[in-house]
């Protein structure tokens, strides 16, 4: 059984960081600043000023991918990966056109991790 693995990105401050509690009742969640210091290394984001992000628990190349992250495809262009209940895993082209991952990985040529919707929006944008 796979870990559970999620992120947040803060809404107001820009920032992507890891979550490694998240709190149902009192709608937040707690954050790895990053920096370490002994004294400082959780910071509580409230639900409403994040959008948070469970990994699929797939990798590509070493790197986990997470909800909103946008890969390019070869003969799609730049797709979102989304998690449905129907397909588990999916891209999800412009064009809203979603192929399973593991199709995907088989039939076409998934190429290297853009970015992700929050941080990189004009990845996902119509031109």
């Amino acid at each position: 059984m796979r870990d559970l693995k999620f992120r947040a990105f803060h809404k107001e401050l820009k920032l992507m960081r890891p979550v490694f509690q998240i709190n149902m009742l009192g709608e937040d969640a707690y954050i790895d600043k990053g920096d370490h210091d002994v004294y400082d290394i959780v910071d509580c984001w409230e639900f409403s000023d994040i959008e948070l992000m469970q990994s699929t628990g797939l990798d590509k190349e070493g790197v986990d991918v997470y909800e909103g992250d946008v890969f390019y495809v070869a003969g799609s262009g730049n797709c979102e990966v989304e998690i449905c209940e129907l397909h588990g895993t999916v891209l999800t082209g412009k064009d809203k056109y979603q192929t399973p991952w593991i199709d995907a990985l088989t039939e076409c040529d998934i190429g290297d991790l853009l970015g992700n919707i929050h941080e990189n929006p004009e990845l996902m944008e119509s031109k």
